[in-house]
């Protein structure tokens, strides 16, 4: 089975896949910590704005700033100042370099499962595309071959989040302390996420891609129609909004929910009322329903044919 992990790691290199996929999380990473930072700048200037106004009105900053905001229906804001306080604070908190892992866990509800589903989307397809998969089965049988596709799975991915986690990280710092050298934010209150809470969140994400790349490896499989679960998954995870109260969309942010406050700019989005039970038992019956599925493909479908 080793050689098998080998050998489909050495594809992945030799192939260019690991570097193209490498480069694409990175750059979903980047792209984020950009948003992030395009967010905080104009975020403070919205606060210098109003604050200079106040200032040139000769009012009392410091009823100002105790008085409470109120955002009415049609986008007005009576008392505007703690508002603008709370929007800076927030996206100060959102890009600071110790609270990366959090932007990095945020980013992946909505970027991993597009990763996850490729690198499955490529274990299937590569057999498929170099007519390997009957020599693979005739020398270690159906299942090992299947075992050793999703253990390279998981160390490829695991290569890819450590090097996406690495982009966001040194992203951050930059643009960090370019905030700070444009900025004067030593008022604010920048509050930072326990370290505790930021390895749940690790753990986590880490957790969901193993369940991504088991749903795409197993759909994969079952289907072999490779571009349009590519271009389904990719739909799914930038457009589609949750639709009814147990679609799977739902389950998966409300789960999410659980572990990030999405106070940045990374949002999934109110969605419908639903335990984190019933979504995390939804989740469970939907992958092991295709995993079984799976099992019965590899089965019943002739690896010779």
């Amino acid at each position: 089975m080793k050689n098998l992990i080998r050998t489909e790691i050495k594809f992945f290199i030799y192939s260019k896949v690991l570097i193209g996929l490498a480069l694409l999380f990175g750059f979903f990473m980047f792209a984020t910590s950009w948003m992030s930072y395009q967010f905080c700048d104009s975020s403070l200037k919205q606060y210098n704005h109003l604050m200079q106004y106040l200032v040139d009105t000769k009012a009392d900053l410091d009823a100002e700033k105790a008085a409470q905001s109120i955002v009415y229906d049609d986008g007005t804001i009576e008392n505007p100042l703690p508002y603008e306080i709370d929007q800076v604070e927030n996206a100060l908190s959102n890009i600071v370099p110790q609270n990366s892992i959090t932007l990095f866990g945020e980013s992946c509800t909505l970027f991993l499962p597009i990763i996850a589903f490729l690198v499955g989307i490529v274990l299937v397809s590569s057999d498929d595309k170099n007519k390997t998969l009957k020599l693979k089965v005739a020398s270690f049988g159906k299942q090992k071959t299947n075992i050793s596709k999703m253990i390279s799975g998981i160390i490829i991915l695991a290569f890819l989040i450590f090097i996406a986690l690495i982009v966001i990280k040194l992203s951050t710092a930059i643009l960090y302390s370019k905030i700070q050298d444009e900025y004067d934010i030593s008022t604010f209150n920048i509050s930072i996420v326990n370290s505790n809470v930021q390895f749940s969140q690790c753990m986590f994400t880490v957790c969901s891609a193993v369940v991504y790349l088991v749903l795409g490896y197993c759909i994969s499989n079952v289907f072999h129609c490779y571009t349009f679960i590519a271009l389904a998954i990719s739909l799914i995870s930038f457009f589609l909004p949750t639709l009814f109260k147990y679609d799977f969309i739902n389950a998966k942010n409300t789960i999410e929910k659980c572990f990030f406050s999405f106070n940045g700019v990374v949002n999934p989005g109110e969605g419908f009322p639903l335990s984190i039970k019933t979504a995390a038992l939804e989740m469970i019956i939907i992958c092991l329903l295709f995993i079984a599925l799976n099992q019965l493909v590899i089965k019943k479908r002739s690896a010779y044919a």
